[in-house]
């Protein structure tokens, strides 16, 4: 008969706890998707300000080259200069300017000298 009343109350107690558990992590499931959303919400919002960021750095890149391409072309236009037409009008114009450097350089380095 004790030995009933023992086995009886051991279920009850286990039963107890059992439950007690199954409340307990029951939340967790929860607490964790509610954390998860939160994660991925924050990372959609990150997102939207990155490609806002982006559309923001292509219009900034596009006003850039229009002001870099006109600057390009008065450049181009100074009175006085021939114009540069083709490849070797450009490669004369740069070993101009390749020779008055070395012909500067080469005064530079010999005054070191003395």
């Amino acid at each position: 008969m004790l030995r009933k009343i023992k086995d009886w109350l051991l279920m009850i107690l286990l039963a107890l706890v059992g439950l007690l558990a199954t409340v307990l992590f029951a939340r967790k499931p929860d607490d964790w998707a509610k954390e998860k959303e939160k994660e991925v919400e924050g990372r959609k919002n990150a997102i939207n300000r990155a490609k806002e960021q982006a559309k923001r750095a292509e219009k900034y890149y596009k006003e850039m080259k229009k002001k870099h391409d006109e600057k390009i072309a008065e450049g181009s236009k100074k009175p006085g200069e021939p114009d540069i037409n083709s490849p070797d009008d450009a490669a004369n114009y740069i070993d101009d300017i390749l020779s008055d450097i070395k012909s500067s350089g080469s005064s530079v380095r010999e005054s070191k000298k003395n």
